[in-house]
């Protein structure tokens, strides 16, 4: 059996980073470093593993902020797609566009106060059922 994991990404302040997915996006911190490289592992609202964030000064940052959000993004289905949109820009982020599609799914395009992309989808239908 192969099943993903995990995507990592070497970024500035990973505990700061790691907090605001917590408080923002119902994340979950479940494996954290207070040490050097000070790595994050964070799961989802039901425990899934899905992110790993650190800062590794042997390799360069990641690029969030000068890469554009269509060439990679965290997405998150949410049942109010306009709270959550109104929360992430009340707590630093930044709204991008948001995207209709003829199906009817709503796909909000932001960036959090790192740079990273963010996208927060209602899809019609849902690719998640729990």
């Amino acid at each position: 059996m192969i099943r993903f994991e995990h995507f990592a990404l070497n970024l500035d302040d990973p505990h700061a980073i790691a907090d605001w997915y917590v408080a923002n996006f119902d994340c979950r911190i479940l494996s954290k470093m207070e040490g050097a490289p000070f790595t994050v592992f964070l799961g989802d609202g039901q425990g899934r593993v899905f992110w790993e964030i650190y800062h590794n000064a042997k390799a360069p940052l990641s690029a969030v902020r000068d890469t554009h959000p269509a060439a990679y993004h965290l997405a998150f289905y949410v049942d109010d797609l306009d709270a959550v949109r109104d929360k992430v820009v009340a707590a630093g982020g930044t709204f991008l566009e948001e995207v209709n599609t003829p199906s009817g799914s709503r796909l909000v395009m932001m960036r959090d106060p790192w740079g990273i992309a963010v996208q927060v989808c209602q899809r019609i239908p849902p690719f998640l059922t729990e």
